[in-house]
């Protein structure tokens, strides 16, 4: 929710994924549908329900890559597979490669 001060009616803001996430484990990253710019004196306010808090990190940035940065793949191998299924750069590599597998299905 973005609030402005005490007398304006809150708005609304719409995170990106999955809206029930399990924060066991390793970290849980999230990003919001549209950018929003927070004027002087607004505040977004974040709710989190259920229990068990306890050493809970929240860290915000303005970088609208950041969750997709963070989420790439750590191996060398699986990253430049995730990067070839993206960038346009490799439309031909990964028709001849689909083309290939078909035939080697036949």
């Amino acid at each position: 929710m973005v609030d402005s001060d005490s007398t304006s009616k809150p708005a609304e803001v719409k995170f990106t994924g999955d809206k029930t996430l399990k924060l066991a484990g390793s970290p849980v990253l999230i990003g919001l549908e549209t950018a929003i710019d927070l004027a002087e004196g607004q505040k977004l306010r974040l709710k989190l329900k259920g229990s068990g808090f306890e050493g809970i990190r929240i860290s915000m940035t303005s970088n609208a890559t950041a969750a997709t940065r963070a989420s790439l793949p750590k191996e060398s191998a699986k990253r430049l597979e995730h990067f070839r299924g993206q960038w346009s750069g490799f439309d031909e590599t990964r028709q001849r490669q689909a083309k290939l597998q078909e035939e080697k299905k036949q």
